[in-house]
């Protein structure tokens, strides 16, 4: 957990830090709303982008087997 002393000078910066934090967190807990759903979005399609790659590479692996 870090602190830091408010001031006008640093407030700017630490909007935008807890923004990022919890943006982050959202992402990562899988919040869907109108900020992250895009986001959320491109992670999936990442996600089943790998997967088609993995199972292309296991059925060729099969049929070189056969």
């Amino acid at each position: 957990l870090k602190a830091a002393i408010v001031l006008p000078e640093n407030i700017t910066y630490l909007i935008k830090l807890a923004h990022r934090n919890a943006y982050s967190l959202a992402l990562n807990a899988g919040v869907i709303n109108k900020e992250t759903v895009k986001d959320l979005i491109r992670k999936a399609n990442m996600e089943m982008q790998s997967l088609r790659e993995k199972l292309d590479a296991a059925e060729k692996k099969g049929e070189s087997k056969s």
